[in-house]
């Protein structure tokens, strides 16, 4: 009976590849033949037992809970072993694709100071990461941006939040400047803002927002601190935009949003999305494949209807590219114009090595 049990919980729990109505088939008929041999056994070595026809039946008939009852035992035990090998096989996962890359390239020198003076409560801060997932994610979405987190200034230790006295003890001073965002490897947290200064970053901002509904936006986001981030759905969604498709578009879409999830789990660009959904403030709105389509349904700017993403589809570089967000250039536009005439221009490093090279050569 352990024997038929164990097979069963092993059929029921390991075989994924096959539909429901095989694993039935093959978990059933598995059962039953263990089930039968197991009287087989016990009728053979116990004969002076079995005397009588009714005695098959009796046990044959206590087979079955005994099989049943074994099964639920193993399944129990494997599916807590199964969880942790999991769980140990996706952290050593997280931590390999959290190393960071060698060959990044700043393109931007950031002013910290100047990022404090001019950023918002509410703005989109769009993070080029370092990271192996930074550059997967890059690639998949054909953007240089793999990461989004949202700006939400003092707003976590000013309110009586939970965390309040957490964040204040981390960050000290640095807790009045915070920026929430969720992250492969500690889920939704919030960090300082100079935690990206030495990386290529972007400052969106939704320009025609009120302020009450901009507050609700901070509000929803901060209430998130502390869930987890949601690895189902950064894979679900790799598996959607991947240039290899087996299925239609359509098939592709049902299938992502039919997939089971935490309703709290999120990724770093689906919490602000569904943050801004809330107000319904727009942030990249679905187009049909003609501007003939777009008159005849009525749609935004031949007449006020938009037909909008669902915010797990919402990717960092919608809030660069959406025409609702304002490019901040919180380094050199906002500060004022430049005297680009007393700017001192360098040779490349290649020319100037190049140069120093022909130097030595003619000496």
């Amino acid at each position: 009976m352990w024997v038929a049990g164990l097979v069963e919980a092993e059929t029921l729990t390991g075989s994924s590849d096959v539909g429901r109505f095989g694993i039935a088939a093959v978990a059933a008929g598995a059962e039953e033949l263990l089930k039968l041999l197991v009287v087989v056994a016990v009728s053979r070595l116990a004969r002076r037992e079995f005397d009588d026809p009714m005695d098959g039946v009796v046990y044959g008939s206590m087979a079955g809970p005994g099989a049943a009852l074994e099964g639920v035992i193993v399944r129990r035990r494997m599916r807590g072993r199964r969880v942790r090998l999991e769980r140990a096989l996706s952290d050593a996962l997280v931590r390999f694709l959290n190393r960071e890359v060698t060959n990044y390239q700043r393109r931007i020198p950031n002013n910290l100071e100047n990022l404090k003076k001019h950023i918002r409560q509410g703005d989109v801060l769009l993070v080029e990461g370092k990271t192996r997932i930074a550059q997967i994610i890059k690639y998949v979405t054909q953007s240089c941006w793999s990461h989004s987190t949202i700006y939400v200034g003092d707003r976590v230790i000013r309110e009586d939040h939970p965390l309040r006295d957490h964040y204040q003890q981390r960050f000290g001073e640095e807790a009045r400047d915070l920026v929430v965002e969720a992250d492969l490897a500690s889920g939704v947290s919030a960090a300082p803002l100079g935690k990206y200064t030495e990386y290529n970053i972007r400052v969106c901002r939704p320009y025609c927002v009120s302020d009450d509904h901009l507050m609700r936006v901070v509000d929803e986001v901060v209430s998130h601190l502390g869930d987890r981030y949601d690895r189902r759905q950064l894979l679900d969604l790799g598996r959607y935009l991947t240039p290899f498709h087996l299925l239609p578009a359509r098939w592709r879409r049902k299938a992502f949003f039919s997939g089971e999830s935490d309703s709290r789990a999120v990724i770093c660009s689906s919490l602000i999305a569904q943050a801004f959904h809330g107000v319904r403030y727009p942030i990249l709105p679905v187009l049909p494949s003609s501007v003939r389509q777009e008159q005849e349904e009525g749609l935004f700017p031949w007449g006020t209807r938009m037909r909008r993403v669902h915010p797990r589809l919402v990717l960092p570089r919608d809030f660069d590219l959406s025409p609702y967000f304002r490019i901040v250039k919180f380094n050199t536009v906002e500060e004022g114009p430049i005297d680009y005439q007393a700017i001192e221009w360098l040779e490349p490093l290649a020319a100037a090595a190049s140069s120093r090279s022909r130097r030595s050569s003619s000496n």
